[in-house]
């Protein structure tokens, strides 16, 4: 077995660290443990004025990472006999939550891995009661562009609730992105999710949050729930959010490592398609068993996600580490495609 630590390339984390402020905030709150955090606490004034747009603290509600967050949705508003509509290609955690709430699962085909507008409005029936979307998508990286959300939301009948997954949303360079504000504005049924995993570089500390009207925060989140954030996690979440110089290098770093895997993957003997993405990771197809390739890899010592757990089979999906990972996980790919059997 190898001695050095594995090359974490499968689960779309930041290979930056957060900053020191952040390490040294989670210790300045350590001699006041014996308290219980504020309801609500400042993070989520701050989160508020972080976004702008208008928002207040009555549109923020947080959890234990953005997964967190979507079962208290998925407890809130879906029951047996209900219906929830989830793309597929998907971001497991949503046909789990479906599934553990007694729910029907109905699931669209994306078109040529993008989100098809119409044929989510065409699955909407009376039973439905929430649909996912993500964008940047999980695990294909294409964008919704604001146009396709606000037709979306114009036709969507008023008993869907629409979770609009936005975690990657920072890495995303086309200005046409989607985004969800003027539709919490509107009070309409929608509910935007962010995380801090991806450019705070914090999935370890758990800390996601949704940003709603206050209509729909009132049907997901009472008051007592918000004492799911701890005071280590706020003091984090709020040094973080200070940390602007650190989120522009960890927004520049995924970009170009982007680039640097789709360019190299799309010229790479044994490649079949490259999907073109706005996240933190790109996924392809090789002309071998994506498995095979996962496992080939794991045994260098570079973990990377073959994609059947989302509904992909046959594609792998590299997350975008440091440019010397990224670099050396590209180099192992091709020495073993070339040398397949």
């Amino acid at each position: 077995m190898p001695e050095h630590a594995p090359t974490y390339l499968h689960l779309n984390e930041n290979p930056r660290p957060p900053s020191k402020d952040v390490a040294n905030a989670v210790l300045g709150v350590l001699s006041g443990l014996n308290r219980y955090p504020k309801v609500p606490n400042r993070l989520h004034g701050r989160l508020a004025e972080y976004l702008g747009k208008g928002l207040t603290i009555e549109n923020i509600s947080v959890g234990h990472g953005g997964v967190d967050v979507l079962h208290q949705l998925a407890v809130a508003f879906l029951h047996p006999g209900d219906e929830a509509i989830v793309p597929r290609p998907n971001f497991p955690v949503y046909v789990n939550n479906v599934a553990n709430r007694g729910a029907t699962l109905v699931q669209v085909e994306l078109n040529d891995y993008r989100l098809d507008m119409q044929a989510l409005l065409d699955a909407v029936t009376p039973a439905t009661r929430m649909m996912y979307l993500t964008s940047p998508h999980n695990p294909c990286g294409s964008l919704t562009t604001q146009d396709e959300l606000d037709w979306l939301m114009e036709h969507l009948p008023d008993h869907v609730l629409l979770v609009f997954d936005e975690v990657y949303w920072h890495f995303a360079s086309d200005p046409a992105q989607a985004r969800a504000w003027k539709h919490v504005h509107a009070d309409r049924n929608v509910v935007a999710l962010h995380s801090f995993s991806k450019a705070f570089g914090m999935a370890g500390l758990r800390l996601g949050y949704a940003v709603s009207s206050p209509r729909i925060k009132q049907k997901f989140c009472p008051p007592i729930s918000e004492f799911r954030v701890n005071l280590m996690t706020e003091a984090a979440g709020l040094a973080a959010l200070e940390d602007t110089e650190g989120v522009r290098e960890s927004i520049r770093l995924m970009q170009e490592g982007c680039t640097v895997l789709y360019n190299a993957l799309s010229g790479m003997d044994g490649v079949i398609r490259v999907l073109p993405s706005q996240a933190s990771f790109v996924a392809f197809r090789p002309d071998c068993s994506g498995k095979w390739l996962e496992s080939q890899l794991a045994e260098r010592n570079i973990l990377v996600r073959e994609l059947s757990g989302f509904q992909m089979p046959g594609w792998v999906r590299i997350s975008v580490g440091n440019p010397g990972e990224t670099e050396q996980c590209l180099s192992e790919v091709a020495d073993i495609l070339s040398n397949r059997p």
